[in-house]
């Protein structure tokens, strides 16, 4: 019989009200002992009760729903008990729950146990911790999507693909002399749509790494062009310190804005000249390499400042700073792609927002992008040369066909792991949710 585990659900602290959750066999048993009530609770529906620790003392009154199994998150009997917020209150009921004979549920066991139990495949139970990590909304519907099992249904057909390769190649091993010759242009096509399909799906999943992991805008110049001023403004924040004596920015700042749904870290860079001081040389290699890191770069210069052209194979956003200072026309100094700004007064910084924004959207946002995980990519190239494998070698009309069988046996095999089927090993779930929080 499995445990029966409990934990807050809800942040520790001070709040409105606090959740803690409890699942497993002994549910109904802790809810008479907590309620000390004779009658059971009905299926998903709030009832106010006094909640009473080990020695009949109330902890609080407050809402308890009771979801029975199989019709819960977990698969399993629940209860939730909401609360007063607070420490004392959810510590006090928690602390009675355990003296009950529940134990403090592990990182993640909650959805740990919804996908034991069959309500979810592995890559819902992931966007699960998907949803809780988002940092913008892109992020969060992409993974609300994944846990609706959108992506899911997406990678299916490659199963059912793989499965009539199959059924066609063992049917001849098995059966030879009853099934006929093999219908190999069929068969090739069966190859080309199912390697077509993956392709997308890396593809897809390559576009998707950027609303995942963000990206990265590095702004660059000389000394004392205002990089750091213009950083500020741009963030809306004094993060950078500002002053009029070059070299002042002497190590990699960085802070993070939410930019068409897409997490952009602006990196504040120390600026380029000759210099012997030894702290600032090393500034000046760490400026180099975050350019180097660069998804998109910031290049600063102000009018009496000869303008470098940087031959990158990546976005360069040219900007004239401090307009403020120039008297008269720009005509004479302005380059026909620069954009005019003046990161002290704020002139000109929603042109240069609008143009980030737009070569954002265009370069790194993809509405049919989808999100993977490091461990589900990786199994998803292990499918691939699986099938690629097998598709070369069925190409070369071996003879054997049981080695292209191998070679799809694996791919499907490995295809199912990505979702969660058949048998996974402890020690590779324990790694799955253990970023998860306490009480998910």
């Amino acid at each position: 019989m499995k445990d029966t585990i409990c934990a807050l659900a809800t942040p520790p602290g001070r709040g409105a009200i606090a959740i803690v959750r409890v699942s497993g066999p002994r549910a109904l048993e802790l809810y008479k002992k907590i309620t000390k009530s004779s009658s059971l609770p009905q299926h998903r529906v709030f009832s106010l009760k006094n909640l009473y620790d080990t020695e009949g003392r109330v902890i609080d009154r407050g809402l308890v729903v009771f979801f029975k199994s199989p019709y819960s998150y977990t698969g399993e009997d629940m209860l939730e008990f909401h609360v007063h917020g607070g420490s004392i209150v959810s510590s006090l009921l928690m602390k009675t729950l355990l003296m009950h004979g529940a134990r403090m549920a592990e990182p993640g066991e909650f959805t740990k146990r919804a996908f034991l139990n069959g309500k979810m495949d592995l890559l819902q139970a992931e966007a699960v911790n998907e949803m809780i990590s988002a940092k913008t909304e892109l992020q969060y519907r992409k993974a609300l999507s994944k846990l609706k099992g959108k992506l899911s249904r997406e990678l299916e057909p490659v199963l059912e693909l793989i499965r009539r390769i199959l059924m066609e190649i063992e049917a001849r091993i098995e059966f030879e002399e009853d099934t006929g010759p093999l219908d190999r242009a069929k068969i090739g096509m069966y190859f080309k749509e199912l390697e077509e399909k993956i392709r997308e799906i890396t593809e897809r999943a390559e576009r998707g790494r950027f609303i995942q992991n963000g990206i990265k805008v590095v702004i660059y110049g000389k000394t004392n062009v205002g990089k750091s001023t213009l950083f500020n403004r741009i963030l809306g924040e004094e993060r950078a310190i500002v002053t009029p004596f070059e070299g002042t920015t002497r190590d990699i700042l960085h802070e993070e804005l939410d930019i068409a749904g897409i997490p952009v870290k602006f990196i504040d860079t120390a600026g380029i000249r000759d210099t012997e001081d030894p702290v600032e040389k090393i500034g000046i290699e760490r400026t180099k390499r975050a350019l180097e890191d660069a998804d998109v770069i910031i290049y600063v210069r102000e009018a009496d400042k000869k303008r470098e052209f940087l031959n990158v194979d990546k976005p360069v956003i040219y900007v004239l700073n401090k307009i403020d200072l120039i008297k008269g026309s720009l005509a004479g100094v302005l380059k026909e792609d620069e954009i005019p700004v003046s990161a002290l007064t704020g002139e000109g910084i929603d042109k240069l927002i609008d143009r980030l924004q737009k070569e954002i959207k265009e370069r790194f946002y993809h509405e049919n992008a989808i999100i993977l995980k490091a461990r589900e990519l990786a199994i998803l190239e292990d499918v691939k040369k699986e099938i690629h494998d097998a598709r070369k070698l069925f190409e070369e009309e071996i003879e054997e066909l049981e080695l292209v069988s191998f070679h799809l046996n694996e791919a499907y095999r490995k295809h199912k792991e990505l979702l969660g089927f058949g048998e996974l090993p402890e020690e590779v779930l324990n790694s799955i949710f253990e970023n998860f929080c306490i009480g998910k």
